[in-house]
């Protein structure tokens, strides 16, 4: 990246200026798999936006101070444009990374991947047999074929992270799929949080795991090394306050902006107005202005030191971004339940678990 460019955005950072430091940009919707937990709608979008003007909102984003894109779907390697978008967010300077299923990686692919120089590619996996997985995915052959795009990616150089979405069919397997991600050179990240359907299905949402799987995940080795690399919140009420809508957002295949892929408010279309405008508008002013006095409930909890709220995740459950989060109400009992069950020792290890949950395989627009 340019130094002008980080000197730019560093610049704003120290100024109080908001700035979108880190965007999900989600290229397509649609998907050759059909998860069965996934909230998204895989059907195809007739509007989404074309190569010319996802290089506009690349140009955009680098002139507006934005230091790393993600660029996610839906199964983003559907698009045929996919290289060329790559290669011009590496030429404007923005650190890059990609989310994908991997199903449709070849070795032509990842190499032109990889001369795009992606911070991080993740790649999905829900089993550490096919059995498992492709149960999840219900594609046959589907674990052969990310096995094998997980293997391709690490052999070119490629920083690789396997995100695991645990549920109640594999998490049995936690251990297993991150043995299979270090053999074959990637790094792991498991994460408990599924999210609700868009649209109001709530079918996916049987395969959350219940208390007790939850318990044996939190205490489980593989999960304390998932979270070693999680950075630590300045307080127990900050952590109450996300950064989407701060200095982060995201926008979607037709070109909408929202605080983030699951708080799907929208701020704006970058159809109808450039992204300046829509950052510095109305709808994220208001998002900005917040404090943690505006939340309802979750600053008088006795659970907030070892929260995993989100209000993506409340949006989506009870429609009140600023409400408690059903879900992070009963992942953070659990949490608190193994500190209290005798096991004082182990308290900072628990929190750190804590502050990991939600920002792996379920949070599609995590941090790059």
């Amino acid at each position: 990246m340019p130094e002008t460019h980080v000197r730019a955005a560093t610049r704003r950072r120290q100024t109080g200026e908001a700035t979108p430091l880190e965007v999900t940009l989600e290229l397509t919707h649609r998907c050759n798999l059909h998860c069965v937990h996934c909230f998204l709608d895989g059907s195809r979008q007739a509007d989404d936006l074309d190569t010319e003007q996802v290089k506009s909102v690349l140009d955009q984003l680098a002139d507006a101070g934005t230091v790393a894109v993600a660029f996610t779907g839906g199964e983003a390697l559907l698009r045929r444009d996919f290289l060329a978008v790559a290669e011009h967010a590496q030429r404007r300077g923005l650190f890059h990374s990609v989310q994908t299923n991997g199903t449709l990686l070849g070795k032509e692919t990842v190499r032109g991947l990889a001369a795009t120089n992606p911070v991080k590619v993740e790649v999905s996996l829900y089993g550490a047999t096919p059995a498992v997985h492709d149960f999840t995915t219900t594609t046959p052959g589907s674990f052969e074929r990310s096995v094998r795009a997980i293997g391709m990616l690490a052999g070119e150089g490629i920083r690789t992270v396997v995100n695991t979405t645990v549920m109640t069919h594999n998490c049995h397997q936690v251990r297993s799929m991150q043995a299979l991600a270090e053999c074959l050179g990637a790094h792991y990240s498991p994460d408990p949080m599924l999210a609700p359907a868009f649209g109001g299905s709530g079918g996916g949402l049987r395969y959350r795991c219940d208390s007790g799987q939850l318990r044996g995940f939190i205490l489980d080795r593989g999960w304390r090394k998932a979270c070693d690399s999680t950075r630590a919140a300045p307080s127990s009420t900050d952590r109450l306050i996300c950064s989407a809508g701060v200095s982060k957002c995201a926008i979607s295949p037709v070109g909408e902006v929202y605080p983030c892929v699951l708080w799907r408010q929208g701020a704006g279309s970058l159809r109808q107005a450039p992204f300046s405008k829509i950052w510095a508008g109305r709808a994220f002013a208001e998002r900005r202005s917040t404090s943690v006095s505006d939340l309802r409930v979750c600053p008088d909890c006795r659970l907030r030191g070892v929260c995993v709220r989100c209000p993506g995740f409340a949006y989506l459950e009870d429609g009140d971004p600023f409400g408690p989060s059903s879900e992070a109400c009963r992942v953070t009992g659990v949490f608190r339940e193994v500190i209290d069950d005798g096991r004082g020792d182990k308290e900072e290890e628990v929190r750190a678990a804590a502050r990991g949950v939600g920002t792996g395989a379920a949070a599609v627009g995590s941090s790059v």
